[in-house]
């Protein structure tokens, strides 16, 4: 009896650490092993369609809007492909040679309608929540989390 309980917690840290971090962003939207997703059908198993993809490293949200401070991470591109249509290999590497010249990218989901800013660095970003009246702050005590 004194070995079963070790064990079990054993498996229990095991099996949450290989489920990654899930949260929750409201209207379907949710930050998912270092991406922002949106779940795109009904049932137990909902499909999900990657808005920003790894690495993200910071994000806020509200009713309206989600912002997010990404890095991009080459690595998981490298793997991505093997799993893409065909058809958009070349759009993402294109959108990934942006990412990768600005660095530090800053994203604006409008959660309405999936529609995306970005990537942006931090002077863009700025400017544009202001023209928005996007009120939402990256803390970045939480971005520690992540990297």
């Amino acid at each position: 009896m004194n070995r079963i309980i070790p064990a079990m917690l054993l498996l229990v840290v095991l099996i949450s650490a290989c489920h990654g971090d899930y949260w929750s962003l409201g209207d379907g939207y949710v930050f998912v092993n270092r991406a922002i997703a949106r779940q795109t059908g009904k049932g137990r198993y909902k499909p999900m369609e990657t808005l920003v993809m790894d690495q993200v490293l910071n994000f806020a949200f509200d009713d309206n809007f989600i912002i997010v401070y990404q890095i991009p991470d080459r690595n998981w591109l490298n793997y991505a492909k093997d799993f893409m249509p065909a058809e958009k290999i070349d759009s993402i590497e294109a959108l990934y040679v942006k990412m990768e010249d600005i660095h530090h990218c800053y994203w604006i989901i409008r959660k309405a309608d999936a529609f995306i800013i970005g990537p942006m660095n931090k002077d863009e970003f700025e400017v544009t929540c202001k023209e928005m009246n996007i009120n939402l702050k990256l803390d970045p005590k939480y971005q520690s989390k992540y990297i």
